[in-house]
């Protein structure tokens, strides 16, 4: 048997096509025609005054904090949150 000198076709390469990003949308143009507003109406726009700070806690609490909160909620009736604000404010009434 002869070796062959014939070449074998090779396999078409195939081509992943990486789909392109959109174009970034141009941004909005401000309203300048009055009549653009004609039956609308503002929603809401804010007083103009800053809103005062509100702080969230997360607390760790000990074992017997726990149980005493715990108890004192049953006892109450009152959610843990209100029993810490009321502890809150009994402190600042007694500096006062």
């Amino acid at each position: 048997m002869r070796p062959t000198t014939e070449r074998v076709p090779e396999a078409p390469q195939r081509t992943r096509t990486i789909p392109r990003p959109p174009a970034p949308r141009p941004d909005p143009e401000p309203v300048t025609d009055p009549s653009y507003f004609d039956g609308r109406r503002a929603l809401a726009r804010g007083s103009g005054k800053p809103r005062p700070i509100r702080l969230g806690i997360m607390l760790e609490l000990s074992v017997e904090h726990s149980t005493w909160i715990h108890e004192e909620s049953k006892r109450t009736g009152l959610d843990y949150d209100e029993i810490i604000k009321r502890l809150i404010e009994r402190e600042r009434a007694a500096r006062r």
